[in-house]
């Protein structure tokens, strides 16, 4: 694309539809495109307010999906925007627009109506002869884009300008591809997405994911666009939006099966390998599927036990011989947390050092550093507190921590934990990142068709030490181990899971490839090799998932995917399988 001599490299700056039009009519039509798809997807999910319609899923959320994807495809791919004009759909997007009016728009705005006039604007800019045409069609986009805000909310025109400001950013050059390029792969909202939006989107996502999830794969589609992360590809783009009218009139169902189809065949998954895929670290537990398909701990291995020498021999004797002193009291005076913790790593300090495991002494041990870092904290205060500890208490408390203190320095992979200094910021990211997935784990954690209880009680230990956690450098430790025990789990239950279901052979495939519980129960056993007869013919050996599993995975994908954008954003692999597990695995409709 040669830059226009007109179109010099200054800041844009627009407020009003003329203003936008004379601007766009200096730009190649392909600007035009994007622009107009651009400010119809920021507003489409407005139409969640549209939903008590009776054709909001035939006509509403279908032809006006479509439309966006044909925009978003010409806007892309622009060497292709012309042959896309035929697919627009073939629809009065104008009755469908006036239509909108009767449903009325929240907090005073169109609503509906205006994001579904936007949507016709883009349209119209697809199908538009000349790019002259096509700047008038979007500049109407953008205004009614504005239009679907209330009254006195200023996000629709500055999100326009931030745009426009894309395209005629950096130093002259005789070609500004790549601006345009940038423009496609960015966020919609470049300065935030607006609270109105979220909202909107939040309800729109519900219904698209809820019921029969017949429009998942098109809330996915939505939310990539949403978040600016890249397609599938040119490949992916124009199989979409050329989808004949013929599957499109068979219902939601058939168009969102056909997606899933088309994301499992344009995904790179084949191109995987052991360095795309997030490992699990040995500073915190591992998971794995055992003989039953449920995720359990690894057993441990000679890395996670104490060091077998004289000092630690001694240290960890004399750690426990004051612990059983401090037990002693009793729990009336010790406090049920105290009591608790005590217990817990008097049980895990065994009279045989050899079989105890560093890392649930270490963590059970920092509690009680926690717990005598709070009392000593109010101390001092005249006034009763639930962090204060009996005199008699303390001093053997003390007492405990000291020793155990010790044999944190002599031993190597205990000092070793003890070394880290995660400062406020990373602490504050952490805890981010823990509250991304702390209910899809507490959800693992208490369900035993997915987890064992021993890995359920690791997982529901850690999710405990995070909601006591100050912000100490003690805790602060606590809580990276228990940010890498998510990590674990997360990243063991989806790389088991891919693999396994990658082997599968097609006889194990229902109807369309798709797995499903139905075919799922009768051969759900993998071994890599060996064959046996089931329902289907089951394969057996080595390991099995549940098919509980499967489902959790799959009907918390979008949280997931959030997830690894945090945890695992050095894995590209993640995202990869999650995509690949929702395109590929059927879940029960709800009635």
């Amino acid at each position: 694309m040669a830059r226009s001599k007109r179109n010099k490299l200054t800041e844009v700056e627009f407020h009003d539809r003329e203003t936008a039009e004379r601007w766009l009519k200096m730009q190649p039509r392909e600007i035009s495109h994007a622009m107009a798809a651009r400010a119809a997807l920021r507003v489409l999910p407005f139409l969640a307010s549209a939903k008590d319609r009776s054709d909001f899923h035939s006509d509403v959320i279908s032809q006006s999906f479509r439309a966006l994807v044909v925009a978003w495809a010409a806007a892309s791919h622009p060497a292709h925007a012309i042959a896309l004009r035929e697919c627009v759909p073939n629809v009065d997007f104008e009755a469908l627009n006036d239509s909108f009016s009767s449903s009325g728009g929240a907090n005073d705005s169109l609503g509906p109506a205006a994001a579904g006039g936007t949507v016709t604007f883009t349209a119209y800019a697809v199908r538009d002869e000349t790019a002259a045409e096509a700047a008038t069609s979007a500049s109407y986009a953008i205004q009614d884009s504005d239009s679907a805000f209330p009254a006195g909310d200023n996000y629709a025109w500055p999100a326009a300008v931030a745009d426009a400001n894309i395209i005629t950013s950096g130093s002259p050059a005789p070609d500004y591809s790549t601006h345009f390029a940038r423009l496609i792969a960015s966020p919609l909202w470049l300065m935030g997405v607006p609270s109105p939006i979220e909202r909107a989107w939040a309800e729109l996502k519900e219904i698209l994911r809820g019921g029969r999830r017949d429009y998942d794969s098109l809330a996915t589609w939505y939310e990539d666009r949403l978040q600016g992360r890249p397609s599938l590809g040119q490949a992916f783009d124009l199989a979409v939006a050329t989808l004949p009218d013929e599957l499109w009139k068979q219902g939601p169902a058939t168009v969102n099966a056909r997606i899933k189809e088309l994301i499992a065949e344009h995904s790179p998954l084949s191109s995987l390998t052991d360095e795309d895929l997030p490992t699990q670290t040995p500073r915190a537990a591992i998971f794995q599927p055992n003989a039953t398909g449920a995720i359990d701990l690894a057993p441990p291995v000679a890395a996670d036990r104490l060091a077998d020498t004289s000092e630690v021999r001694d240290l960890y004797g004399e750690t426990r011989e004051k612990l059983d002193d401090l037990i002693s009291l009793g729990g009336n005076m010790l406090g049920d947390r105290l009591d608790r913790s005590s217990d817990k790593l008097r049980s895990r300090m065994p009279e045989n050092m050899s079989e105890a495991i560093e890392r649930l002494v270490w963590s059970s041990g920092n509690t009680l550093r926690s717990i005598l870092a709070g009392h000593e904290t109010v101390a001092v205060d005249r006034d009763p507190h639930p962090d204060k500890l009996d005199q008699g208490v303390i001093e053997r408390l003390r007492d405990v921590v000291d020793t155990f203190n010790q044999l944190a320095i002599a031993d190597p992979a205990l000092r070793l934990r003890d070394a880290g200094r995660p400062g406020p910021q990373e602490h504050a990211r952490t805890l981010s990142e823990i509250e991304i997935v702390v209910e899809v784990v507490v959800e693992a954690a208490n369900d035993r068709n997915i987890t064992t209880r021993e890995a359920g009680a690791q997982l529901s230990e850690n999710a405990a030490i995070v909601s006591e956690a100050g912000t100490s450098l003690t805790n602060r430790l606590a809580v990276e181990l228990a940010r890498d025990t998510d990590r674990n789990f997360v990243a063991g239950v989806v790389v088991s899971v891919y693999r396994m279901l990658r082997s599968l052979p097609s006889l194990a495939r229902g109807e369309g490839g798709f797995i499903s519980k139905e075919y799922f129960s009768g051969f759900y056993k993998y071994g890599g090799g060996a064959t046996a007869i089931g329902l289907l013919g089951a394969v057996v050996g080595a390991y099995s998932i549940r098919w509980e599993i499967v489902e959790f995975i799959v009907s918390n994908a979008d949280q997931l995917r959030l997830y690894g954008a945090y945890a695992f954003e050095q894995s590209p692999g993640f995202k990869q399988m999650i995509d690949w597990l929702e395109a590929h695995v059927r879940l029960d409709k709800i009635k």
